[in-house]
């Protein structure tokens, strides 16, 4: 009995990486495919997704790990400089840490602006970081950049709820835990 409470009480520690991680390898499947058939070059920047559970419904001391892990085993994922996630997904959530306090996670409009703010400051990063790599991409055009942007940013702000509560109901009927019931502070 006492192993079983103990593993339905991690279960919000390890399910949000994990979902994370599904998710990812989704939406770089996703825009494989759309690369081959129709839309070359297009990809989806959905960086916001991975971190707006752990901020807005853990601890730093828990949240950070979780970023950590999911960002490294992201950066193992896609080609460039290993780390690159880690530093750009530690940052956002040091910057939005003092809004979480201010932020309704019950609401689905004050979850779109922050998760909208956070993919920004993290696409902004990747092209930074690319533009000032010794691989720079010149021959992308700003347009496609642009657009990436803004289908991001669109999907992110109305998918960043869902996804959040999609999480919180696979942790509550896991382990019959609500994770709206332990303290972020």
């Amino acid at each position: 009995m006492a192993a079983r409470r103990r593993r339905a009480s991690n279960a919000r520690l390890w399910m949000p990486p994990l979902a994370c991680l599904v998710l990812a390898a989704l939406v770089q499947h996703a825009c494989e495919l759309l690369g081959e058939s129709m839309l070359p070059g297009f990809w989806l920047h959905l960086d916001a997704l991975y971190l707006v559970f752990p901020l807005l419904y853990l601890r730093f001391a828990h949240g950070l790990p979780q970023v950590a892990f999911t960002a490294l085993m992201l950066d193992a994922m896609w080609p460039g400089p290993f780390g690159t996630r880690l530093v750009l997904y530690s940052l956002a959530l040091a910057m939005m840490i003092p809004l979480r306090v201010r932020v309704r996670r019950e609401n689905p409009l004050h979850v779109f602006w922050l998760a909208s703010g956070m993919n920004l400051f993290v696409f902004a990063g990747f092209w930074l970081q690319t533009l000032l790599g010794p691989d720079a991409l010149a021959c992308v055009p700003l347009t496609r950049i642009l657009t990436d942007l803004l289908v991001s940013e669109l999907l992110v702000g109305f998918s960043a709820y869902w996804w959040m509560e999609f999480q919180r109901l696979v942790i509550f009927r896991s382990c019959g835990q609500d994770p709206a019931g332990f303290p972020i502070l």
